[in-house]
């Protein structure tokens, strides 16, 4: 009796360890996620991007996905951009690294030699899944913008 009773308190725990560890995002849209972005004066100052910015600059296709967010610097000389993608499936998830990653070096060379200030940020970049979303920052205030993003997708 004392072993059913014990297997019994190991399994309840291995349960509430794994529903702890495993991701529990709301299903929000992006435009809710948006607007809670937008309360953060740094990316009040970006400008948003359009369609053309996201194929342009990362390559993709905002109808494949499910929402897509970007904003970036106004100036050619400051790296500052944020962009959230809700996936309509993980299969995305390989094409989106992709891309980041394409962004990422693209701006690296862009300011290799000369742009100490923008390489160090590009550096310190943000880029991370969250459930269904895809979080990339590069900004000197990145990790106050993952932390507004994380709060507005979880439950």
């Amino acid at each position: 009796m004392k072993l059913a009773k014990f297997l019994c308190v190991i399994c309840l725990a291995a349960f509430l360890v794994g529903i702890c560890w495993t991701d529990n995002y709301a299903d929000k849209p992006v435009a809710e996620i948006e607007q809670v972005m937008l309360h953060n004066e740094k990316v009040f100052e970006l400008t948003k991007g359009t369609a053309n910015d996201l194929r342009r600059y990362y390559g993709l296709n905002e109808e494949d996905y499910d929402g897509c967010i970007l904003y970036r610097s106004i100036s050619p000389m400051d790296v500052d951009e944020l962009l959230i993608v809700k996936m309509k499936d993980s299969s995305q998830k390989e094409t989106l690294e992709t891309a980041v990653e394409n962004r990422l070096e693209t701006q690296k060379k862009s300011f290799e030699g000369y742009g100490v200030e923008q390489t160090a940020l590009l550096s310190d970049a943000v880029f991370e899944f969250k459930g269904d979303y895809a979080f990339f920052g590069v900004s000197g205030v990145v990790q106050d913008w993952e932390k507004e993003f994380l709060s507005s997708i979880q439950n």
